[in-house]
């Protein structure tokens, strides 16, 4: 009688002491994935800021007398080579700026002003095949700035 109760009772201590390591092993697996999407979001939106920057930058260098106007600036981050998040960027013009006609303005004050659509997606998040993409779950990030030139 005695064995057998001490036979159950350490099959039911294998069995609690099992459960307890599966819901801290499934708890550290979440927490680690948690992280890694936090640290990629973050990254998207410090890429959204930067590609402003760096549209910006674009717009001012732009000629737009033989060029005309500057519609998108499109890139990757890494690199072209092996890219985790792809940016967009699609300018909207207030007032006329060269020879470019952007939305017409009431007052002079806000000509030359821009809106600026910066839109951050993991690679591979519009194409059909989710294979392509290097982070588990999709992230997609938009900003809109407007900017006095």
């Amino acid at each position: 009688m005695r064995r057998g109760f001490s036979l159950l009772a350490a099959i039911f201590f294998v069995v609690v002491t099992s459960s307890l390591c599966m819901l801290a092993l499934s708890l550290s697996n979440t927490t680690s994935r948690q992280t890694s999407e936090i640290y990629l979001r973050e990254q998207a939106e410090l890429l959204a800021q930067g590609a402003t920057e760096y549209a910006v930058l674009e717009i001012l260098n732009h000629d737009f007398k033989s060029k005309g106007c500057l519609s998108s600036i499109k890139g990757n981050f890494k690199n072209d080579a092996n890219p985790i998040l792809t940016y967009e960027v699609d300018i909207t013009y207030f007032g006329n700026i060269g020879t470019c006609a952007g939305i017409p303005v009431q007052s002079k004050e806000s000509a030359g002003t821009v809106m600026l659509d910066v839109f951050v997606k993991s690679y591979g998040y519009d194409e059909s095949d989710r294979d392509k993409m290097k982070t588990p779950n999709p992230i997609a990030f938009h900003k809109r700035t407007l900017q006095k030139l």
